[in-house]
Protein backbone atom coordinates (compact mmCIF):
# COMPACT_ATOMS: atom_id res chain seq x y z
CA UNK A 1 0.00 0.00 0.00
CA UNK A 2 0.82 3.68 -0.20
CA UNK A 3 -0.92 6.82 1.04
CA UNK A 4 -2.59 9.37 -1.22
CA UNK A 5 -2.46 12.94 0.07
CA UNK A 6 -4.80 15.59 -1.28
CA UNK A 7 -5.34 19.25 -0.56
CA UNK A 8 -5.08 20.05 3.18
CA UNK A 9 -3.92 16.52 3.97
CA UNK A 10 -0.68 15.39 5.58
CA UNK A 11 0.86 12.99 8.11
CA UNK A 12 3.08 14.48 10.78
CA UNK A 13 4.66 14.24 14.22
CA UNK A 14 5.20 17.15 16.59
CA UNK A 15 8.91 16.57 16.90
CA UNK A 16 11.92 16.70 14.62
CA UNK A 17 13.03 13.21 13.66
CA UNK A 18 16.33 14.90 12.75
CA UNK A 19 17.40 18.40 13.77
CA UNK A 20 21.01 18.71 12.64
CA UNK A 21 23.12 17.83 9.60
CA UNK A 22 23.81 15.33 8.18
CA UNK A 23 20.56 13.53 7.33
CA UNK A 24 18.75 11.74 4.50
CA UNK A 25 15.09 11.87 3.45
CA UNK A 26 13.88 9.10 1.12
CA UNK A 27 10.55 7.75 -0.15
CA UNK A 28 8.66 6.38 -3.14
CA UNK A 29 6.29 8.85 -4.78
CA UNK A 30 3.80 9.30 -7.61
CA UNK A 31 2.00 12.49 -8.67
CA UNK A 32 -1.02 13.11 -10.86
CA UNK A 33 0.29 16.19 -12.64
CA UNK A 34 3.62 17.89 -13.33
CA UNK A 35 1.94 21.30 -13.35
CA UNK A 36 2.14 21.63 -9.56
CA UNK A 37 4.66 21.34 -6.74
CA UNK A 38 4.41 18.23 -4.56
CA UNK A 39 6.01 18.38 -1.08
CA UNK A 40 7.00 14.84 -0.15
CA UNK A 41 9.00 14.95 3.10
CA UNK A 42 9.61 17.93 5.39
CA UNK A 43 11.37 18.70 8.68
CA UNK A 44 11.57 22.12 10.25
CA UNK A 45 10.34 24.75 12.68
CA UNK A 46 6.54 24.70 12.85
CA UNK A 47 6.36 28.28 14.16
CA UNK A 48 8.79 30.03 11.81
CA UNK A 49 7.88 30.47 8.14
CA UNK A 50 10.07 28.44 5.79
CA UNK A 51 12.80 27.58 8.31
CA UNK A 52 13.12 23.97 7.21
CA UNK A 53 14.51 21.34 4.84
CA UNK A 54 12.44 19.30 2.44
CA UNK A 55 12.22 16.86 -0.47
CA UNK A 56 9.85 17.99 -3.22
CA UNK A 57 8.72 16.99 -6.70
CA UNK A 58 8.69 20.49 -8.17
CA UNK A 59 6.41 20.51 -11.21
CA UNK A 60 6.36 24.29 -11.43
CA UNK A 61 10.05 24.47 -12.35
CA UNK A 62 11.61 23.95 -15.78
CA UNK A 63 12.42 20.29 -16.32
CA UNK A 64 10.13 19.05 -13.54
CA UNK A 65 12.95 18.41 -11.05
CA UNK A 66 13.12 16.55 -7.77
CA UNK A 67 14.38 19.11 -5.29
CA UNK A 68 16.35 18.96 -2.04
CA UNK A 69 15.93 22.34 -0.38
CA UNK A 70 17.35 24.05 2.69
CA UNK A 71 15.38 27.23 3.31
CA UNK A 72 16.01 30.41 5.29
CA UNK A 73 18.91 29.12 7.34
CA UNK A 74 20.59 32.39 6.47
CA UNK A 75 19.68 35.58 4.62
CA UNK A 76 20.48 33.98 1.26
CA UNK A 77 17.20 32.02 1.53
CA UNK A 78 16.90 29.11 -0.91
CA UNK A 79 19.69 26.57 -1.22
CA UNK A 80 18.45 23.89 -3.60
CA UNK A 81 19.80 20.87 -5.43
CA UNK A 82 17.83 19.55 -8.42
CA UNK A 83 17.59 16.30 -10.37
CA UNK A 84 15.40 16.25 -13.48
CA UNK A 85 12.90 14.93 -14.43
CA UNK A 86 9.87 13.10 -13.09
CA UNK A 87 6.63 12.57 -15.01
CA UNK A 88 3.01 12.19 -13.96
CA UNK A 89 1.36 8.90 -13.04
CA UNK A 90 4.70 7.12 -12.58
CA UNK A 91 6.27 5.70 -9.43
CA UNK A 92 9.76 6.94 -8.54
CA UNK A 93 12.15 6.63 -5.66
CA UNK A 94 13.32 10.01 -4.42
CA UNK A 95 15.98 10.97 -1.91
CA UNK A 96 17.53 14.13 -0.52
CA UNK A 97 20.96 14.15 1.11
CA UNK A 98 21.73 17.02 3.46
CA UNK A 99 25.41 16.50 4.20
CA UNK A 100 26.17 19.84 5.83
CA UNK A 101 25.44 23.53 5.68
CA UNK A 102 27.19 23.74 2.31
CA UNK A 103 26.14 20.47 0.68
CA UNK A 104 22.82 19.04 -0.47
CA UNK A 105 21.83 16.71 -3.29
CA UNK A 106 18.71 15.06 -4.73
CA UNK A 107 18.54 11.60 -6.29
CA UNK A 108 15.80 10.24 -8.55
CA UNK A 109 15.60 6.45 -8.89
CA UNK A 110 19.09 6.25 -7.43
CA UNK A 111 20.63 8.69 -9.92
CA UNK A 112 22.08 11.85 -8.41
CA UNK A 113 21.72 15.39 -9.62
CA UNK A 114 24.45 17.95 -9.16
CA UNK A 115 25.21 18.80 -5.54
CA UNK A 116 24.48 22.33 -4.38
CA UNK A 117 27.40 23.60 -2.31
CA UNK A 118 26.32 27.15 -1.50
CA UNK A 119 26.55 27.93 2.20
CA UNK A 120 23.07 27.65 3.67
CA UNK A 121 23.39 27.80 7.44
CA UNK A 122 22.46 25.06 9.89
CA UNK A 123 19.10 23.88 11.27
CA UNK A 124 17.96 25.22 14.63
CA UNK A 125 14.68 24.95 16.48
CA UNK A 126 13.32 22.12 14.37
CA UNK A 127 10.23 20.68 16.06
CA UNK A 128 7.99 19.02 13.46
CA UNK A 129 8.29 16.34 10.74
CA UNK A 130 5.73 15.86 7.97
CA UNK A 131 4.88 13.83 4.88
CA UNK A 132 2.79 15.30 2.06
CA UNK A 133 3.02 18.94 3.08
CA UNK A 134 5.22 21.82 4.16
CA UNK A 135 4.01 22.27 7.72
CA UNK A 136 5.53 25.44 9.14
CA UNK A 137 3.62 28.60 10.06
CA UNK A 138 2.61 29.01 6.41
CA UNK A 139 1.64 25.45 5.54
CA UNK A 140 1.49 24.36 1.89
CA UNK A 141 -0.14 21.23 0.52
CA UNK A 142 -0.30 19.33 -2.76
CA UNK A 143 -3.48 18.53 -4.65
CA UNK A 144 -2.75 14.84 -5.33
CA UNK A 145 0.30 12.74 -4.60
CA UNK A 146 1.08 9.27 -3.33
CA UNK A 147 3.90 8.41 -0.94
CA UNK A 148 5.17 5.02 0.23
CA UNK A 149 7.96 3.59 2.37
CA UNK A 150 9.36 6.88 3.67
CA UNK A 151 12.52 6.81 5.78
CA UNK A 152 14.90 9.22 7.50
CA UNK A 153 18.52 8.58 8.50
CA UNK A 154 20.73 10.82 10.62
CA UNK A 155 23.57 10.36 8.13
CA UNK A 156 24.03 11.24 4.47
CA UNK A 157 23.51 7.85 2.84
CA UNK A 158 25.93 6.62 0.21
CA UNK A 159 24.98 6.45 -3.49
CA UNK A 160 25.18 2.67 -3.23
CA UNK A 161 22.55 2.57 -0.48
CA UNK A 162 20.23 4.96 -2.31
CA UNK A 163 20.53 2.90 -5.49
CA UNK A 164 19.67 -0.26 -3.53
CA UNK A 165 16.60 1.42 -2.03
CA UNK A 166 15.53 2.48 -5.52
CA UNK A 167 15.89 -1.14 -6.65
CA UNK A 168 13.46 -2.30 -3.97
CA UNK A 169 15.57 -2.85 -0.84
CA UNK A 170 13.93 -2.22 2.51
CA UNK A 171 15.24 0.66 4.64
CA UNK A 172 15.58 -1.90 7.43
CA UNK A 173 18.50 -3.32 5.45
CA UNK A 174 20.34 -0.20 6.57
CA UNK A 175 19.52 0.13 10.28
CA UNK A 176 22.55 2.21 11.29
CA UNK A 177 21.32 5.74 12.00
CA UNK A 178 17.82 4.88 10.74
CA UNK A 179 15.67 7.31 12.73
CA UNK A 180 12.24 6.63 11.20
CA UNK A 181 10.66 4.24 8.69
CA UNK A 182 7.00 4.58 7.71
CA UNK A 183 5.90 1.81 5.31
CA UNK A 184 2.42 3.36 5.01
CA UNK A 185 0.60 0.14 4.33
CA UNK A 186 1.24 -3.11 2.52
CA UNK A 187 2.10 -6.11 4.66
CA UNK A 188 2.85 -3.70 7.51
CA UNK A 189 -0.86 -2.83 7.73
CA UNK A 190 -2.75 0.34 6.87
CA UNK A 191 -1.33 2.59 9.55
CA UNK A 192 1.15 5.40 10.20
CA UNK A 193 3.45 3.53 12.57
CA UNK A 194 7.20 4.02 12.62
CA UNK A 195 8.87 0.62 12.10
CA UNK A 196 12.39 1.79 12.95
CA UNK A 197 11.78 1.09 16.63
CA UNK A 198 12.15 4.76 17.58
CA UNK A 199 8.44 5.46 18.12
CA UNK A 200 8.00 8.29 15.60
CA UNK A 201 4.40 7.38 14.79
CA UNK A 202 2.52 9.87 12.62
CA UNK A 203 -0.81 11.67 13.08
CA UNK A 204 -2.91 12.54 10.04
CA UNK A 205 -4.32 15.89 9.02
CA UNK A 206 -7.47 15.52 6.96
CA UNK A 207 -8.30 12.09 5.56
CA UNK A 208 -5.50 10.66 3.41
CA UNK A 209 -6.40 7.33 1.77
CA UNK A 210 -4.50 4.08 1.35
CA UNK A 211 -3.91 3.00 -2.26
CA UNK A 212 -1.91 0.33 -4.11
CA UNK A 213 1.81 -0.21 -3.57
CA UNK A 214 4.48 0.92 -5.99
CA UNK A 215 5.18 -1.99 -8.36
CA UNK A 216 8.50 -3.00 -6.75
CA UNK A 217 7.00 -3.41 -3.31
CA UNK A 218 6.62 -5.02 -0.78
CA UNK A 219 10.28 -4.60 -0.05
CA UNK A 220 12.96 -7.24 0.26
CA UNK A 221 13.58 -7.84 3.95
CA UNK A 222 17.06 -7.79 5.48
CA UNK A 223 18.79 -11.16 5.49
CA UNK A 224 18.09 -13.03 8.71
CA UNK A 225 15.11 -10.84 9.63
CA UNK A 226 12.00 -12.70 10.71
CA UNK A 227 8.72 -11.36 9.36
CA UNK A 228 7.34 -11.22 12.90
CA UNK A 229 10.06 -8.75 13.85
CA UNK A 230 9.01 -6.38 11.09
CA UNK A 231 5.30 -6.81 10.69
CA UNK A 232 4.35 -7.56 14.29
CA UNK A 233 2.84 -10.96 13.45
Amino acid sequence: MAVRFGLNQAAYIESAVVDAYPFTLACWFRVRTVALDHPLMWVGDKDVADYCCWLEARGSAVGDPLRALAHKHEAANYREALKTAFTAETWYHGAALFTGNASRQSLLDGVAGAANTNAGGSPAGYDRTALGALMDSTAAYANWQEIAYAAIWSIAQTPTVIADLAAGACPLNYPDNLEAFWPLGGEYGENYLDRSGNGHDLTTLGTPTFVDDPPLLPYRLPLGTQEAQVFGW
